[in-house]
């Protein structure tokens, strides 16, 4: 867990295909984030339409947070750095913790501050 007043952004993202990003944050740690179980695993339909890899493959980088069609799809920053981003699974696969998605139509909002949205 990252402190309360530690700034991070994202400075570069590049698509390795296969719904994996290679993400460098500004503290220099390097993630690969693998996005595809995530897609799959979730119910509501406007998150499963980057199921397409070439809607997918169609993000930025804004203000830090990697982001899709002007904010309408991004994550928590901390849970991209920590490389937690998948739903819950149940039985033996269950996570302690909870991940969250961010979801939202506003291009003004951060998505390190936004509602965290199952």
């Amino acid at each position: 867990m990252l402190a309360d007043d530690f700034i991070l952004d994202i400075i570069e993202a590049k698509s390795l295909g296969d719904f994996k990003i290679q993400l460098v944050f500004s503290n220099g740690v390097n993630r690969v984030i693998d996005f595809e179980p995530f897609l799959h695993n979730a119910a509501h339909l406007d998150i499963r339409k980057y199921l397409d890899p070439k809607l997918f493959e169609v993000f930025t980088i804004e203000t830090g947070d990697l982001v899709w069609n002007d904010y309408e799809l991004c994550f928590p920053l901390e849970d991209l750095y920590e490389g937690i981003i998948s739903l819950p699974f149940s039985g033996s696969h269950a996570q302690t913790r909870k991940p969250f998605l961010t979801v939202c139509g506003h291009a003004e909002h951060d998505c390190r501050r936004l509602h965290k949205l199952l």
